[in-house]
């Protein structure tokens, strides 16, 4: 047996040593093998991860810039209301036509003013007198239907409405009545940038579908305000447009390549910790969006990529089938496998051609990526060209509504208006919707129609005329014009439109007669006067007795429901009179106690919109300059006409120089100048690069009427009115001025007093009471003397009546009075004034009070007694406003 297990045992060693290469090489190549097709399957899926990934982000970017260019249009609409002062309803809705397009994602734009809860009624009102008689501020009842908006701080009512979804306009519903609405207006308006609320449920047409609305705000400023504080006091209401996600989200991938993976789109809540709303899904199989929740794929590959936009952040998730990952992988690596285990010779070919497979695959990258930068170059030409066409729109619009001169298109074919601008408009009376397709010739009176179309001929024919003629407004009434009428041609010599540029000439006519009419306005003044002085005793008997009789029908509602429309209207009788003073140019001046510095830096903000963009304003405003008492508003007025004056000096552009400082004109100085007080005065000056003046037009240019200015151009009532104004608050001023290189203009306005005026916070005391006085009336008028005795014996007064100075003179001579109540005027030498310097030389120690129906600036032109220390009560006055007035008095 030990023989022939010796030579199994060598058989066994030869058939082991003969098959061992053949084992070595099955064992290496089976090991080769299965390592490349580890390796090509890591590769391959790292490739295939790779490419996924490009493929997502690229879709990410391109939806991204999508959802961003969308809201184009209403960042053209906010820029064109933030340019229009008085925002019309058609300018509103043609604008928001003109850049709108089917295929757009919005499906309505809105203008939604920002009012605040003291503005409602008055801004109410103002919208129904302009044609819409049941508009109010709403907000939803819960039921489908519209309640008048619940008392809130502020509101965002929609104003003007453009749907293209054919969706009835929701007019005036608050759009700050939802805290998700009002959170998103308000963000828009502290950031300054177009923010969007939310997901939520929103109307387009008729139905409730998923979306959100996007808030673009506007300011007063035009700009958007640097500080949160100045943007939130600057805000005037936002653009407001609606986004439904069933047509974003297909326009967002609108034009895009072929999508092979499927995408979710979820969307901020806007709350912390709160998971992001899935608004939609799309489905590469049917080529179809669905909006809201579907149920996610759980197999194959799903990358998550987000962005932000419009104040939101997007999470989108592509996911990827597992047969489109199939697709993508390489077909062969099984086949390679089972080559490898039969043939290691394959192996090298493996690699040859997974070499080959990769450099497709990088070739392929190259040609997705080229085609993403390209498209990603178009995308950023058409953002680019719309943003040129949005300035250019902005500029032209801009240029084309705030010209001073009015402005009129019209089509020479049909011989119909295209366009007018608000000039325009204001000058015939009209609105400028109404410019459309109204006849040319009809807006010029018949006798002068026959020259005018000559005159249009003679236009295409040459090019350009200057004419004058009488045009013809609305209301019918004729008016002088000068007009330039220019025909634009086409490239082969076709009148494509006329552009026409009309100044009304009537204060040129009106210039001739300029000095007649001043005095007939110093007649109708002193006629008011008069006028004013007996009605307001009329009034002040009426509102006399009926402040008398109402407490005695107390219990009577029929009755004293006729007395207070009878009160009411004596009192609207009062400010009647107060108005034709106004018209005629009687009222006092206001002043108060302010800042200079303050007062220029928020004039200067007026003045930047005012002066042309090559006039440089420069400040210089020291903090050390002292306070002065005076009309704010006239000085705002003086300031604002020597910078128009100014602008006019310098067509080429130039610099204006405001500064401000303490002055001491000393007695040297005011002996020079003999209306000057010495003493201290803030000084305002005012410098121009301007032109300059000669010495004899600066000796003459504050003469009413006298102007260096064209006819048509200024009146020469400017620097007269700085110069009136000036005189009556004790001011001075004065100019410098030299031709070529400029003019000075230094306002000299008396330093106030370091504490600010009191101003009377005392409360009416009712009826106040009497405390054993006696007080002496005289009113020459016997119907109000019986109102005013009857007034005084009911607050306690032991009261004695005098019809004339003469009886109350023979009163004061006999017994003790407390106070003198006189009227001011009364017939006789002995007015009220001199009444009162009699009453204090026979009784030092009374007290008076006046009382007058003529203006105040009369009345306040004399000292008075003592000084001016009476007080003045104006008729018509109130029971109540008399017994505060005679108490103070009395106490004081």
């Amino acid at each position: 047996m030990r023989p022939a297990s010796l030579a199994e045992t060598r058989t066994s060693r030869s058939v082991l040593a003969r098959w061992m290469p053949s084992l070595v090489l099955v064992i290496v190549g089976v090991a080769l093998s299965f390592a490349a097709f580890a390796v090509t399957r890591r590769v391959d899926e790292a490739r295939v991860r790779s490419e996924l990934e490009l493929r997502a982000e690229w879709r990410l970017r391109g939806i991204e810039r999508k959802i961003a260019v969308d809201v184009n249009s209403l960042q053209a609409t906010a820029v064109f209301v933030a340019t229009q002062p008085i925002l019309a309803e058609a300018d509103f809705h043609r604008f928001a036509r003109l850049d709108h397009d089917s295929e757009a994602a919005n499906s309505g734009l809105l203008w939604s003013p920002f009012v605040r809860a003291a503005d409602r009624a008055g801004f109410v009102a103002a919208v129904r007198e302009s044609g819409v008689p049941d508009f109010d501020i709403v907000e939803p009842d819960g039921r489908g239907g519209f309640v008048s908006a619940a008392a809130r701080d502020d509101y965002l009512p929609a104003l003007f409405e453009e749907n293209y979804d054919g969706r009835p306009a929701a007019r005036g519903l608050d759009g700050a009545a939802a805290a998700v609405r009002r959170s998103g207006a308000e963000l828009a308006r502290d950031t300054g940038q177009a923010v969007a609320t939310p997901p939520l449920p929103t109307y387009f047409g008729s139905q409730l579908a998923l979306g959100f609305l996007v808030f673009w705000p506007v300011y007063t400023t035009g700009e958007v305000p640097p500080t949160v504080a100045e943007r939130r006091q600057a805000f005037r209401g936002a653009a407001v447009s609606r986004y439904g996600f069933d047509r974003l989200l297909p326009h967002a991938l609108l034009d895009a390549p072929k999508i092979d993976e499927s995408i979710d789109f979820r969307v901020d809540r806007g709350g912390d910790g709160e998971e992001p709303m899935l608004v939609g899904s799309y489905d590469p199989v049917a080529d179809k969006i669905t909006v809201g929740a579907v149920a996610p794929r759980q197999d194959g590959v799903g990358i998550t990529r987000s962005f932000a936009v419009l104040g939101r952040q997007w999470t989108l998730r592509f996911h990827f089938a597992p047969e489109l990952i199939a697709g993508l992988g390489s077909p062969n690596a099984e086949v390679r496998l089972v080559l490898g285990l039969l043939l290691t010779a394959a192996i090298a070919g493996y690699f040859l051609r997974e070499r080959r497979q990769r450099s497709n695959v990088e070739s392929e990258v190259r040609l997705r990526t080229s085609e993403l930068v390209a498209a990603n170059r178009q995308l950023n030409q058409e953002i680019e060209e719309r943003e040129r066409a949005a300035v250019e729109l902005r500029l032209w619009a801009h240029a084309f509504a705030n010209a001073a001169f009015g402005i009129g298109i019209s089509d020479p074919r049909t011989r119909r208006m295209r366009f007018g601008n608000p000039a325009l408009a204001t000058m015939l009376g009209m609105t400028t919707a109404e410019f459309e397709g109204l006849a040319t010739i009809d807006q010029f009176p018949v006798e002068e129609r026959g020259r005018v179309r000559a005159i249009m001929e003679t236009v295409d024919r040459v090019g350009s005329v200057l004419f004058t003629t009488r045009h013809r407004r609305k209301d019918g009434t004729i008016f002088p014009v000068q007009m330039n009428v220019t025909s634009v041609r086409d490239v082969d010599g076709t009148v494509l439109y006329r552009i026409a540029s009309i100044l009304d000439i009537t204060e040129a006519h009106r210039t001739e007669e300029a000095l007649r009419q001043a005095q007939k306005m110093e007649a109708i003044g002193n006629l008011t006067g008069g006028m004013a002085h007996d009605f307001n005793n009329i009034l002040a008997i009426i509102i006399g007795n009926l402040d008398l009789a109402r407490p005695r029908i107390a219990g009577d509602a029929e009755t004293d429901e006729l007395v207070g429309e009878c009160l009411e209207s004596a009192l609207r009788g009062a400010d009647l009179t107060r108005r034709l003073l106004a018209f005629a140019r009687r009222q006092p001046l206001r002043p108060r106690r302010f800042d200079v510095n303050e007062l220029v830096a928020n004039a200067v903000k007026l003045l930047r919109r005012l002066l042309d963009e090559n006039v440089v304003i420069s400040l210089d405003l020291p903090p050390e300059t002292w306070p002065v008492l005076a009309d704010p508003a006239q000085l705002e007025a003086a300031l604002t006409n020597l910078a128009t004056n100014a602008r006019d000096a310098m067509p080429n552009g130039g610099t204006l120089l405001i500064a401000t400082g303490n002055r001491q004109l000393d007695e040297d100085y005011a002996a020079t100048h003999p209306e000057v007080v010495a003493g201290d005065y803030a000084m305002i000056e005012v410098s121009d690069t301007g032109s300059g003046m000669a010495p004899e037009v600066v000796s003459r240019i504050f003469e009413p009427f006298f102007t260096t200015k064209d006819r048509d151009k200024g009146t020469g009532l400017g620097l007269s009115m700085v110069f009136g104004f000036m005189k009556q608050s004790g001011g001075h001023v004065n100019v410098y001025s030299e031709p070529g290189v400029g003019t000075t203009f230094r306002l000299y306005l008396p330093r106030s007093g370091e504490a600010a005026e009191a101003t009377s916070s005392a409360a009416p005391v009712a009826y106040a009471r009497a405390a054993g006085e006696t007080v002496l009336a005289v009113e020459d008028n016997a119907a109000l003397l019986r109102v005013v005795v009857r007034q005084l014996e009911e607050f306690g007064y032991r009261v004695l009546a005098a019809d004339g100075a003469t009886a109350a003179l023979t009163i004061l001579a006999s017994e003790p009075v407390d106070m003198l109540f006189t009227d001011v005027i009364m017939p006789g030498v002995v007015d009220g004034f001199a009444l009162a310097r009699e009453a204090l030389a026979l009784q030092p120690s009374i007290k008076v009070v006046l009382t007058s129906g003529f203006p105040e600036a009369k009345i306040n032109g004399h000292l008075g007694p003592s000084g001016g220390s009476a007080r003045l009560l104006s008729k018509p006055y109130r029971k109540e406003e008399l017994a505060q007035v005679l108490r103070q008095v009395l106490d004081s």
